[in-house]
């Protein structure tokens, strides 16, 4: 998969992904991201959105992006991942391959159009926002401060990168230049002359 906005998953992403990851392994899974888990398990549907589809993708990482989204400041979300099991999904609704948008090459997302999904049976397992807690603790800062750190980690990770291959390279120049001709060319050498024209 194309790494998401140029590598750009947050700690707390790719923690959630991984956790989803491991209760889908073995079965032919589906993930769907939520913010809103008490009130999709309790009702046991999944709604269309305001473009009529039921969003579900087989990258964990993008579920656990969309379930992280920040909140808006006036209602707490809460989020979630849904595993489901797609082999018993595909039985019941027609699930169609979906594209966001050109920076997302392999995004792996399908769609469910214009039907609430009742997910019960199809349901392998949950992770929820207390699960990423007891694995890397309450968030200290917020999203955007936490993806602003991790673009900066990269970042400065390359720069290190970058530093060591200068450096390698200016000490490589520096000792051809000492030595002698004859031996940083070989093929390039005077051939003796033998007096014949």
């Amino acid at each position: 998969m194309k790494p998401f906005q140029n590598a750009r998953f947050t700690n707390r992403e790719y923690i959630l992904a991984k956790l989803a990851r491991k209760i889908g392994r073995g079965h032919d899974a589906i993930y769907h991201g939520t913010r809103h888990p008490q009130e999709v398990l309790r009702g046991g549907r999944l709604k269309p959105d305001s473009t009529n589809k039921v969003s579900l993708s087989r990258s964990p990482e993008v579920a656990a992006h969309f379930a992280l989204l920040p909140d808006d400041g006036i209602v707490r979300w809460s989020p979630a991942v849904l595993i489901l099991n797609r082999s018993s999904l595909v039985q019941t609704y027609r699930l169609e391959p979906w594209r966001v948008g050109e920076d997302w090459d392999d995004e792996q997302e399908e769609v469910i159009w214009g039907r609430t999904v009742s997910f019960r049976r199809h349901l392998l397992g949950v992770v929820r926002e207390a699960d990423l807690t007891k694995v890397v603790g309450a968030a200290k800062r917020t999203y955007r401060e936490e993806l602003k750190a991790g673009h900066k980690l990269v970042r400065d990770g390359r720069a290190t990168v970058r530093d060591l291959i200068i450096r390698e390279r200016t000490q490589r120049i520096t000792e051809n230049a000492r030595l002698p001709a004859a031996q940083t060319a070989p093929g390039r050498t005077k051939k003796p002359s033998t007096g014949r024209r």
